[in-house]
């Protein structure tokens, strides 16, 4: 184990960890305490915006350190480590694409109040869905980055 790949995997782990936390809270306490207080969604439609606008530099910035971390700690290693760190960093930058293509539509709705209030009540419980997908590859990109990195100190103890 190189310096540079315990130091790089530590660096992805811990951002992939803040990611998937930080995904994990919108996902099981923000959105459904939004949707309990105001099963209508027409709550979480109100304050999308302002969320967003915190949200997605901190959860953009984490996507990408963890994955360019991630790949990095990948070139140093052999045929597991590639797997592991490539694959896991592979998979948290998917967030990348999937935010793009599947949400901003959605999201783009939301943060210009587009339709009526009913709709845009409708839009916040859809975003809701769509950012499953976003917590479940951080979760998944956490667990296999972890895993890597137990690897890595197991090796060097």
């Amino acid at each position: 184990m190189s310096t540079t790949q315990s130091t790089a995997g530590t660096l992805a782990t811990a951002a992939a960890g803040l990611f998937a936390g930080s995904a994990l809270f919108i996902s099981a306490v923000e959105q459904p305490a939004l949707l309990e207080v105001d099963p209508s969604g027409k709550l979480a439609a109100q304050r999308f915006g302002a969320m967003y606008k915190r949200a997605a530099p901190l959860q953009g910035a984490l996507a990408l350190v963890g994955s360019a971390a991630a790949i990095t700690a990948a070139a140093q290693g052999g045929h597991c480590s590639r797997v592991l760190w490539g694959g896991s960093g592979a998979l948290l930058l998917s967030v990348w694409p999937y935010t793009l293509l599947a949400m901003m539509p959605t999201n783009k709705k939301l943060i210009n109040k587009e339709g009526s209030e009913e709709e845009r009540a409708e839009l916040a419980q859809k975003w809701g869905r769509l950012h499953l997908y976003r917590t479940a590859a951080g979760l998944a990109s956490f667990t296999a980055m972890a895993l890597a990195l137990a690897r890595l100190e197991h090796k060097s103890g």
